[in-house]
């Protein structure tokens, strides 16, 4: 499998990288709803990062990049070492559908602490 020679300053850098992934099984994407990366047997997985807002109880149709086919199966999680946040990451439950999530925060619980945070919503399957 030859690959293409990447060069700074080449005016089709971009597509020549894609092009290499493709040569080695795979291939990375991204647009306005996230990223992927789709493997040559048909698996992918994507992820978006979103703003969490402890002033809501949950969120849905929150869009994927890609389309999959059922089963799929993911979650969300955060990257931050802080004990609130990470505490706050454990209460809330995630949907994955083929083209979207939703998640909400778990009966009974309550947030830890207030504002926003960062989290990563993420999901794993065959793609349409």
């Amino acid at each position: 499998m030859a690959l293409n020679e990447i060069t700074k300053g080449m005016s089709n850098a971009a597509e020549m990288i894609n092009a290499n992934f493709k040569n080695v099984g795979y291939e990375y994407g991204k647009n306005e709803k996230g990223e992927y990366i789709k493997f040559a047997n048909g698996f992918a997985i994507c992820w978006r990062e979103i703003e969490v807002d402890r002033a809501t109880t949950g969120q849905v149709g929150i869009d994927k990049p890609i389309l999959f086919k059922a089963p799929v199966f993911g979650g969300i999680s955060t990257s931050s070492s802080s004990y609130v946040e990470g505490n706050d990451i454990s209460i809330i439950w995630v949907a994955n559908y083929i083209e979207a999530w939703r998640w909400g925060t778990r009966p009974g619980t309550q947030w830890t602490g207030t504002g926003k945070f960062k989290a990563t919503l993420w999901a794993a399957g065959m793609v349409a």
